[in-house]
């Protein structure tokens, strides 16, 4: 019997020996960090997916973990025969750490854990050992003088494992588990099977796909050394950050986020529906198609340009907008328009895809989520005759081109395409709001 014990525990050992040494040795470590960038802004990653396209394999990171240690295999460990599943231990997070970290481990059933922790010269650091009922238990390890730990979980018949990275050191230099409390079974996190089946060798071709809660993005690379990796989310259809939607005038308006631009998602429908010319009045005065309220209600309402102004020059003005916003200049048109590709295609990813277009309302895929409708126009006032309802939307910039003219931009249901004109201010389009930027002025200043 002390000889069998003897076998058994030469076997662990051996087995531990190697998978730390396959952990540790051979290659180089190099260490990939993730972010997210959002038009600017910084956000939090969900996940983080990374396939191996030379040899195959993946693994996953869940948030909060965004770092990658890599130069050691991190695929299947071999373990001894009398593996089962009894065990599951969840990746640490933060990983890598500054001097203590969280790991996590789920048994099935009721079970006595050991836990030891190996530094890179294969030395146990530390150790804990306890009974626990089944369910998930959380513990923190603070680190010692080392960088790089092995961490393995033994059961009665299960064994697990996890690699773990310190960035810093604890200051009397000793390593210890502390056993922190049970758990409800926690958010999604990495556990040591999601990693299953992935190695990497320097020169490896990568892809990294980054999940956020505003849309996901992609990097493919050969790291040949530490790296970090920042994904450029473009997602579109996405509502302001702070501002997804606002109540004008008793009406809720919903916004899109496209570049660095917060842009109203609908048309402006304020203010009280008249069938003559506007006045300078104080009372913001629009037009319904066909003087019907309920074109106002679905198209929006339709201004002329000194109206819409609220009889002022100055570019970029508030006009009829609500506080904090105001009427686009043409240069604020030209950087949307830029943005989503140029005059050729920004029509297309800007038309709502919606039978209120007449057919065949060609490229029309709203990928921007402007969701642009072809409210027509009040053409030839004053002889007030409405035209083009279903086939033209057109928008009103706060640009003047002449002294009786501004400037505008048009999208038509027979293609794909924005065009930029000018018009006779009496004429009446349909208005969009932009969002001031920080300081409370428009976005940007001419240049």
């Amino acid at each position: 019997m002390r000889t069998n014990m003897k076998k058994l525990c030469f076997i662990f050992t051996t087995t531990l020996f190697l998978l730390f040494a396959g952990a540790f040795g051979q290659k180089p470590i190099i260490e990939l960090t993730f972010t997210a960038n959002f038009y600017g802004q910084n956000i939090l990653l969900d996940s983080i997916l990374i396939e191996n396209l030379t040899q195959g394999g993946d693994t996953i990171l869940y948030a909060p973990d965004t770092s990658l240690i890599l130069g050691y295999p991190v695929g299947e460990i071999e373990l001894p025969a009398f593996v089962q599943s009894n065990i599951v231990v969840a990746q640490n997070h933060p990983n890598p750490f500054d001097g203590e970290t969280v790991f996590r481990v789920y048994l099935s059933q009721k079970d006595l854990l050991q836990i030891s922790v190996f530094n890179l010269s294969g030395q146990k650091t530390a150790f804990y050992e306890n009974t626990f009922e089944g369910g998930y238990h959380r513990f923190t390890f603070y680190s010692g003088k080392k960088n790089y730990y092995l961490m393995v979980v033994k059961g009665e018949n299960t064994i697990g494992s996890i690699k773990m990275a310190s960035i810093s050191s604890n200051c009397n230099g000793l390593c210890k588990i502390v056993y922190t409390g049970k758990d409800d079974k926690p958010k999604k996190i990495k556990l040591s099977r999601d990693i299953n089946n992935f190695s990497f060798n320097l020169g490896d071709e990568l892809k990294f796909v980054g999940y956020t809660s505003y849309g996901q993005a992609e990097i493919i690379d050969a790291p040949q050394g530490n790296k970090s990796y920042e994904f450029l989310i473009l997602a579109s259809n996405i509502p302001c950050p702070g501002t997804p939607n606002f109540i004008y005038g008793e009406q809720v308006y919903n916004t899109v986020q496209i570049g660095t631009q917060c842009w109203m998602a609908e048309n402006l429908n304020i203010g009280t529906m008249v069938s003559g010319s506007s006045t300078n009045n104080r009372i913001i005065e629009k037009y319904c198609y066909d003087n019907s309220f309920t074109n106002c209600y679905v198209y929006g309402g339709l201004y002329q340009w000194d109206e819409m102004m609220q009889y002022s020059t100055q570019q970029g003005t508030q006009g009829i907008c609500p506080e904090g916003w105001h009427i686009p200049a043409d240069y604020e048109w030209t950087e949307l328009i830029d943005f989503l590709g140029g005059e050729g295609v920004a029509g297309g990813k800007m038309k709502a895809v919606t039978q209120l277009w007449n057919v065949p309302n060609s490229g029309a895929t709203n990928e921007s989520g402007f969701s642009a409708l072809p409210a027509g126009c009040n053409g030839d006032v004053p002889l007030f005759s409405f035209e083009n309802l279903g086939k033209n939307g057109i928008f009103w910039t706060s640009s003047l081109s002449n002294i009786d003219g501004a400037f505008n931009r048009g999208l038509t249901y027979t293609g794909a395409y924005i065009s930029g004109y000018y018009h006779k201010t009496h004429k009446a389009f349909s208005v969009r709001c932009i969002m001031d930027g920080l300081d409370g002025a428009p976005q940007k200043t001419q240049h």
